[in-house]
């Protein structure tokens, strides 16, 4: 969390050092909006992948009560 509040508060300073670089014309602006689109689509990557589902297999062993075998079942846990 602290590492996470570390960099939050120095986005702006960055985005505007940026901004700055592009307004002297020390940095193309279709880089920026490449490095701008690949950040996008790389936090649009963790999140669907953090959102995935994870199916995890469980097998039942098979049991018996009196004189009656119960089978055993497959499923998957979402």
């Amino acid at each position: 969390m602290i590492i996470f509040a570390g960099i939050v508060s120095g986005l702006p300073k960055a985005i505007g050092g940026t901004l700055e670089l592009a307004r002297t014309g020390e940095m193309n602006g279709a880089f920026i909006i490449l490095l701008f689109l690949l950040s996008l689509s790389v936090t649009a990557l963790v999140v669907f992948v953090e959102r995935g589902q994870r199916r995890i297999l469980i097998n039942y062993p098979k049991r018996q009560q009196g004189r009656k075998l119960y089978g055993g079942k497959v499923v998957f846990y979402p």
